[in-house]
């Protein structure tokens, strides 16, 4: 897992993007979860905040490894801290 925080509006998107990439092209299946969008498994999924609710991040992280995504490529927003929606992920 690679995570990404670097406060808000300063290129946790692209950064993320860019990893994502690098591990696709390396042959390493690769879920995002971000601002822009999720992907899990392939399968792009609308992103209501850069960082999902606790109950939203382990269900697609569950998708992800369910679905052969051997990687996940992580934004993690300051408010996602705050709210403690990254409780319990082992980094």
């Amino acid at each position: 897992m690679i995570i990404i925080n670097e406060g808000d509006g300063k290129g946790k998107t692209t950064a993320a993007f860019m990893l994502r990439s690098i591990l696709e092209s390396a042959d390493i299946r690769s879920g995002l979860i971000g601002t822009v969008m999720n992907i899990a498994a392939g399968e792009k999924i609308e992103s209501g905040h850069t960082t999902p609710e606790s109950a939203d991040l382990y269900r697609m992280m569950k998708k992800m490894a369910d679905g052969g995504d051997e990687a996940v490529v992580m934004e993690v927003s300051s408010q996602g801290l705050k709210f403690d929606r990254t409780r319990g992920v082992r980094f």
